[in-house]
């Protein structure tokens, strides 16, 4: 398929700004499209440009698309408005199947690597929806001004996003291992699994330490978090403790191997509890 792509607005009318940036974020994006639709048997023919303000830059996306035959075109963005989750839209007079199966996908799968919510797929009379001459499809990726958004972009890796993409539109995606490790942004620490998940509410062991990560996908700390019955303290470095004593608040508290705060302990023949 040949498919006509561009991230949305220009440096002189950049788009929306909060916690993320739409022009920087889409531009990004389309540039990791790009070689994953090709990897997948497309042909990419990017139509983002520089041509100056909003309407000269969407005259000129319409043009570029148009003229290079494609059979589908892809306009990236990013919301504002308050909202959280992923949306795709196409024309409101479209009568292409090609458009609305792309567009449902579109953002499903894409919330689904982001770990939002997928408001769906909607309509709307947007310029280069009713303009381009092939089946369209405009992608919202998720809202700049959401906190929430904003760590499920930062925590997403390129190679699950543009394959939810590519599954969406058809092909096969080129997946690339992502480098593992914790990533720490202004919310917190959370961590990076090679395939590009991040645990959410459940434990993970990590360099022979224990932490539990909650359902945002941040690891805790600072803390006591009763599980399953028991109850455990996470340190500073989001760690629980384990195989040993710790003074909490005034207070001394023993934890086993296996990180549980232990219910009765000893002490020892200098004042000291031990496990």
């Amino acid at each position: 398929m040949k498919i006509a792509i561009a991230g949305g607005h220009s440096r002189k009318a950049p788009g929306a700004k909060g916690y993320l940036d739409e022009y920087e974020c889409d531009r990004a994006f389309v540039a990791k499209l790009i070689p994953a639709l090709k990897a997948a048997g497309h042909t990419v023919v990017d139509c983002s440009n520089e041509k100056g303000d909003q309407d000269s830059e969407l005259a000129e996306e319409v043009r570029l698309a148009n003229a290079s035959g494609a059979d589908l075109f892809l306009a990236v963005h990013l919301n504002a408005g308050g909202g959280t989750g992923t949306e795709a839209y196409t024309y409101t007079e479209t009568t292409s199947k090609l458009a609305k199966d792309v567009c449902a996908k579109m953002s499903a799968n894409v919330a689904a690597a982001l770990g939002i919510s997928s408001r769906g797929a909607k309509t709307a009379n947007f310029y280069v929806l009713r303009k381009t001459t092939m089946p369209a499809v405009l992608l919202e990726v998720c809202f700049v001004d959401s906190a929430t958004d904003r760590a499920a972009w930062n925590r997403t890796s390129w190679d699950a996003l543009t394959k939810a993409v590519v599954d969406a539109i058809g092909g096969n995606a080129v997946t690339t291992q992502a480098e593992a490790g914790w990533v720490q942004d202004s919310k917190g620490w959370w961590y990076r699994n090679a395939d590009g998940t991040w645990p959410k509410k459940t434990w993970k062991k990590i360099g022979g330490k224990w932490y539990w990560f909650g359902a945002d996908g941040y690891a805790v700390h600072d803390c006591w978090k009763k599980l399953s019955g028991s109850w455990y303290y996470f340190d500073s470095s989001c760690a629980a403790l384990q195989s040993t004593c710790a003074k909490i608040e005034g207070k001394w508290y023993a934890f086993d191997d296996g990180c549980h705060m232990k219910t009765s302990v000893r002490v020892n023949a200098g004042g000291d509890l031990a496990l």
